[in-house]
């Protein structure tokens, strides 16, 4: 294993852990909440890649079991909701190539950051849509449909955590952008 190799896995994991620690800041409003972990997982994904950013997203969700911060009702529901919607916000690496050509050519990388982090978080919360409506269904109030009840907490926790992590990640990109370049 080379010691580029073993960084980008430490990398991973570090980034992950950060996500973590972010999951813990009291940023819920009753069901619906706003995911700061997000933004390192985009970070990463735009400095790293799709890959890095799909492996630190899954290492996240696996956080969430190691430490006990899961909400569990089937083992289908879990790994729908903890491993592959955690790691479906590494598709925010999809738009990487082109941001950190932007950002190297010293062009605007704000919309093409911006996208990354929308497809990102669309993925994970499109996931936790799913779930929510085939497993969480039954807590929605009496006369609601469990599909509105899902489209209502996971759609408007998207909006929130996709406007914080877009805002934030563009404010990071103009103070410091060395932190989405790999340094050699």
């Amino acid at each position: 294993m080379s010691n580029s190799h073993i960084k980008l896995l430490a990398e991973e994991a570090i980034i992950a852990a950060i996500a973590m620690a972010l999951s813990y800041l009291p940023l819920d409003i009753a069901w619906y909440q706003i995911s700061l972990g997000c933004l390192p997982i985009a970070i990463l994904s735009m400095r790293r890649g799709l890959l890095a950013g799909l492996t630190s997203g899954f290492i996240w969700g696996l956080l969430h079991l190691l430490l006990g911060k899961i909400y569990f009702l089937s083992v289908i529901q879990f790994t729908m909701e903890y491993f592959l919607a955690f790691m479906l916000m590494g598709l925010a690496g999809l738009t990487s190539h082109s941001f950190q050509a932007q950002l190297k050519a010293g062009k605007s990388p704000y919309m093409t950051y911006s996208l990354g982090a929308l497809l990102g978080c669309f993925a994970k919360y499109l996931i936790h849509f799913i779930a929510g409506f085939i497993y969480w269904g039954q807590y929605a109030p009496k006369h609601m449909s469990p599909v509105i009840y899902s489209l209502s907490v996971n759609g408007s926790s998207f909006i929130m955590t996709s406007l914080t992590v877009i805002v934030i990640g563009i404010i990071l990109i103009k103070t410091y952008p060395k932190l989405f370049q790999v340094q050699p």
